[in-house]
C-alpha cells in the first residue's frame, strides 16, 4: 500500500489525544532533529563534489557523497513500564544507499489504566550530505525513491473485556533545503505500509515501492541540498487489565532492508 495517508487502526488513546499521525509526525519531525543530535554519521569516503548543474533532469543514485544518518528512540507512555530494543542498531551506507535495522516493543498491562509505549528506527541522508543540485528558475519537481522490503511480527493478548494492540508502520520522509539562503520548503512523508493486530499474530513478508513528491519554485544560482530518511515504527497498548502486546519491525535480516534508489530532479 503506497500513498500519503493518515494511519489506520489509530490504536486506543485518539480520544486522550494519543493520536499515531501526531506521534509519526513527531518521529518524521521532532524526533528527526532529537535523534540526530546523538546519531552517529556514516561516511562514504568519497570527496565531495560541487553541485550538479542543471539539465532537463538530474538524477542522483549511489554511491551518496557525504553525511548519513540514523538513529533509535523510544517513548513510554503510562505507569506498567515497557521494553524496547533495536536488535540490529540502525545504519545507513552511503555508498550502497541501504538502510537497515530493527525495532521491538512490548507492553504489559498492570491492571491500573492505560499504557502504550512506541519505539522508531530511522536512516538517510542528512542535511550535511552531497546530495545537492542547481536549478533554472521557475517550477521544478523533486522525487525520492525508495524500495523497502520488510517483516512485522506484531502479537496482541487481550483478556476478556480489555485492549491490546499491536502496530507497525513504515514511511519516508523527504524535504529540500535551500543552502543559498539557509531555508527549507515544506517536507513531504509518504505512508508505505501499515500493519495492526487486536488479537493473536500478524506476521509476513511484504516488498514495496516508496515515492515522495515535491513540486517546488526554485531559483537560477541557488544551490539546494535534499535530505531524506525512511522510517519503521512500532507501537504496543494495552487497556486496563491484563492485557499484553508486542510488536516486532524488521527492516534487517531475512532479506529485509530499504534501499534509497534514486533522486530525480525535473
Amino acid at each position: 500500500m503506497q500513498g500519503e495517508m493518515e494511519p489506520k487502526g489509530a490504536g486506543l488513546f485518539v480520544g486522550q489525544g494519543r493520536n499515531r499521525w501526531a506521534v509519526l509526525a513527531g518521529v518524521m519531525g521532532a524526533i528527526v532533529a532529537a535523534i540526530l543530535v546523538v546519531a552517529v554519521p556514516v561516511s562514504s569516503g568519497v570527496a565531495g563534489a560541487g553541485a550538479l548543474a542543471p539539465a532537463a533532469t538530474t538524477t542522483l543514485k549511489a554511491p551518496y557523497k557525504g553525511v548519513g544518518q540514523q538513529g533509535f528512540q523510544w517513548i513510554s507512555d503510562g505507569p506498567c513500564g515497557a521494553k524496547a530494543s533495536d536488535p540490529v542498531m540502525p545504519s545507513f551506507n552511503m555508498t550502497t544507499g541501504e538502510f537497515r535495522g530493527t525495532a521491538n516493543v512490548t507492553q504489559t498491562s498492570c491492571g491500573k489504566t492505560n499504557d502504550s509505549a512506541d519505539a522508531a528506527i530511522l536512516g538517510g541522508l542528512a542535511s550535511e550530505s552531497k546530495a545537492t543540485f542547481t536549478a533554472t528558475t521557475g517550477l521544478h519537481t523533486i522525487k525520492i525513491s525508495w524500495t523497502i522490503v520488510y517483516t512485522p511480527t506484531l502479537t496482541a493478548h487481550p483478556t476478556t473485556g480489555n485492549l491490546a494492540v499491536a502496530e507497525s508502520y513504515v514511511a519516508v520522509w523527504g524535504e529540500v533545503n535551500d543552502l543559498t539562503n539557509s531555508t527549507s520548503f515544506v517536507p513531504s512523508t509518504t505512508f508505505v505500509v501499515t500493519n495492526v493486530s487486536t488479537s493473536g499474530t500478524v506476521s509476513h513478508q511484504g516488498t514495496d515501492k516508496a515515492t515522495v513528491t515535491l513540486k517546488l519554485s526554485l531559483v537560477a544560482g541557488h544551490t539546494y541540498a535534499v535530505q531524506t530518511y525512511v522510517e519503521g515504527l512500532v507501537l504496543a497498548e494495552t487497556s486496563s487489565g491484563t492485557s499484553s502486546a508486542y510488536a516486532n519491525l524488521n527492516l534487517a535480516t531475512l532479506g529485509n532492508h530499504a534501499t534509497l534508489t534514486s533522486i530525480t530532479i525535473t
